[in-house]
């Protein structure tokens, strides 16, 4: 294989150090699509992500809203029943 004009010797040093261009150029190429590859991933996981904490606040904030009904709720059941219970210790006066 020829090194700038120079001829290198089968089993030198340099004999698996020196490949063809087009060699070279196919690494780099599959390299690239490596990245590219692994840049689709990450987007694709970033979007899941993002989608996935969007879906968590809508949660929170639903469980949020159904916890405070069901306080509200507690809130004049025990109300009515306080009240009931009075009302007839007052009657029985």
């Amino acid at each position: 294989m020829a090194l700038l004009g120079w001829q290198v010797p089968p089993g030198s040093k340099w004999d698996g150090l020196v490949r063809p261009k087009c060699s070279v150029r196919g690494e780099i190429e599959e390299a690239e699509r490596r990245e590219q590859d692994w840049d689709r991933f990450y987007e694709a996981k970033r979007k899941e992500m993002e989608e996935f904490q969007a879906e968590s606040r809508r949660f929170e904030a639903e469980t949020r809203e159904e916890v405070q009904r069901l306080r509200d709720s507690a809130s004049q059941v025990n109300c009515y029943w306080f009240c009931s219970l009075g009302h007839a210790q007052i009657k029985r006066q």
